[in-house]
């Protein structure tokens, strides 16, 4: 059945559809799931990117249900229903297109001393919706306090053969002013979260991907020692709006993915922009949080 949600005003940010004559059978002592579909319009005809849809059960208003006795039931629990409270998979989110974040194998498991040592990977895909461009990405390092990660100087982020240029900081500050990562004597021993933004935002095209690796020099190795690298998931709402806002003060933001899905008409592609409101943080990314390296000694 189909109905159309009636707003009460233009003002209003909820509206209601109501079904009648509905021959929902449910067998005793069985339960039956209900689905609710809605049709969304595209951002190029109206929708605005970063709203969300949810969907409640009103408890008292209009429920009816019929025993096998005839009895009437009219209250269909204490409270209204809301598909927000199904372990996070009730809410939608508007936009334009999105992306998937996905590890990939690193060519080894093995951490070994020297520079330019790969610890993690990530691939970054586009849905065939449309291109999009991520501005900020911060890595969670774990590792064995005899480990040591070089200073930014050796710190990199690759895609495919090259190196791509930006600012790397971690959450005691810019890397220029330190030799080396999460050192012992900070009491940060055990890793911590990596910054990167890179000096010109990157494009993934609509239905494609791309590669990123992140390279360091290695050090201070024993029996036992392991680095692990992740990208976590800290947003528990959604945030929608400039690159100023959602990407906070640098270093020191919680969002671990910073991304736009170019909804905005006067977006340019590769910039993060001025007033430009499709920006976003991780929620509701697919697959974070995303282990992308990790890696132990041998010996």
């Amino acid at each position: 059945a189909s109905e159309s949600v009636l707003l009460p005003s233009t003002s209003e940010t909820a509206g209601t559809a109501t079904f009648t004559g509905m021959t929902f059978f449910i067998p005793m002592n069985t339960t039956k799931p209900v689905d609710v579909y809605v049709d969304v319009p595209t951002t190029a005809s109206g929708a605005t990117s970063g709203a969300s849809i949810s969907v409640s059960l009103s408890s008292q208003q209009g429920f009816k249900a019929v025993d096998a006795a005839g009895n009437n039931d009219t209250q269909l629990a204490s409270a209204d229903l809301a598909s927000t409270g199904t372990s996070g998979k009730g809410l939608m989110i508007v936009r334009k297109t999105v992306p998937t974040l996905s590890a990939v194998a690193l060519d080894s498991s093995t951490l070994s001393a020297g520079s330019d040592i790969i610890i993690g990977r990530v691939k970054v895909t586009a849905d065939a919706a449309g291109d999009l461009d991520w501005g900020q990405v911060v890595f969670t390092i774990n590792k064995s306090a005899v480990v040591t990660l070089g200073a930014t100087s050796t710190v990199k982020l690759w895609e495919g053969a090259s190196s791509i240029a930006g600012s790397f900081a971690t959450t005691s500050g810019n890397l220029l002013t330190q030799t080396q990562m999460f050192p012992v004597d900070a009491n940060m021993g055990t890793g911590g979260s990596l910054f990167f933004r890179p000096t010109a935002v990157r494009t993934v095209p609509a239905n494609s991907s791309a590669t990123y690796e992140l390279r360091t020099t290695v050090g201070g190795l024993a029996s036992g020692s392991n680095l692990s690298v992740s990208i976590a998931n800290p947003a528990t709402a959604v945030t929608t709006g400039t690159f100023t806002v959602v990407g906070g003060t640098f270093g020191s933001d919680t969002s671990s993915f910073v991304w736009t899905d170019l909804s905005v008409n006067t977006h340019v592609p590769g910039t993060t922009g001025g007033s430009e409101g499709d920006w976003t943080d991780d929620y509701l990314v697919k697959t974070l949080p995303l282990t992308v390296g990790n890696k132990s000694v041998s010996f």
